[in-house]
């Protein structure tokens, strides 16, 4: 996961981010609670979850974080609020100012794989401005 977050960070300019064992027990809170649930459910700022229906032995951290990241598509550089669709998942890939990362993952009780991922400083709940300094479009 971490090595995928850093191929797609690279893409926008954004430096790598450091394992943290305090995000990954963060994570592993997140995920156990929402697999609680049988649904994704979030319980931190700027966490990335997903729901999978294969086992985790036969998913990938890329693939994993490869689906967040195609929502660039939708993204709009120009006025986030104009985005369409989903994008917080890749705002959060992407997040410049997100230097730390912990994933963990569990079965929920629908027996579908579910994966979290927390990031320190959280981001991808902030102002306009805190976009613009931290989402960086593509390098050419």
């Amino acid at each position: 996961m971490l090595e995928a977050h850093n191929y797609f960070r690279c893409l926008h300019d954004s430096d790598a981010m450091t394992l943290s064992a305090k995000m990954k027990k963060q994570a592993k809170t997140a995920v156990d609670t929402s697999a609680a649930t049988g649904g994704l459910k979030h319980s931190f700022k700027g966490e990335n979850l997903a729901l999978i229906q294969i086992p985790i032995s036969d998913a990938t951290g890329f693939g994993i974080t490869k689906m967040w990241y195609d929502e660039i598509k939708d993204y709009n550089y120009d006025d986030f609020k104009k985005s369409t669709g989903v994008v917080g998942h890749f705002t959060q890939v992407v997040w410049a100012d997100s230097s730390k990362l912990g994933c963990a993952s569990t079965v929920d009780i629908k027996g579908n794989t579910q994966i979290a991922c927390e990031y320190d400083p959280p981001g991808n709940y902030a102002t306009v401005e805190d976009h613009v300094d931290n989402v960086n479009r593509p390098i050419s």
